[in-house]
């Protein structure tokens, strides 16, 4: 099984795929604010005790909101980590590379993409 996790709108979706990358199972919620913090737990009632048994895991990195799309890459590479299995990234509108996925193991962590600089804060004047 691989799991598959898009944060890149309001709309989280998390996906079970077989074997040959086909969607067993889709969950999608709407996110509130601050929801993200129980993202482990959709993921947790979705897959279980599943997850030791991924081969893989594949994330969306953006573009999309800030917050969101750092939010579901850090969960997907926090997870591939731990697991040590492999995972890989796509941008939204490009199909993802499966076939990355066929390495062992864990070997590096995806990067969330952004189609401009972040605007978290506003400078601050000096005093």
């Amino acid at each position: 099984m691989y799991l598959k996790i898009d944060t890149t709108s309001s709309e989280n979706i998390i996906e079970i795929l077989d074997e040959n990358f086909a969607v067993s199972y889709k969950y999608e919620k709407i996110m509130a604010k601050n929801e993200s913090e129980i993202m482990l737990s959709w993921i947790d009632e979705i897959a279980g005790k599943k997850l030791n048994d991924a081969r893989g895991i594949i994330v969306c990195v953006g573009p999309g909101s800030y917050t969101s799309v750092r939010v579901g890459v850090t969960i997907a590479n926090s997870m591939a980590l731990s697991l040590n299995i492999p995972i890989i990234g796509y941008k939204i509108g490009d199909a993802p590379k499966y076939t990355l996925l066929h390495q062992q193991s864990f070997s590096a962590p995806v990067l969330p993409y952004y189609e401009r600089e972040p605007l978290i804060t506003k400078p601050k004047a000096r005093l």
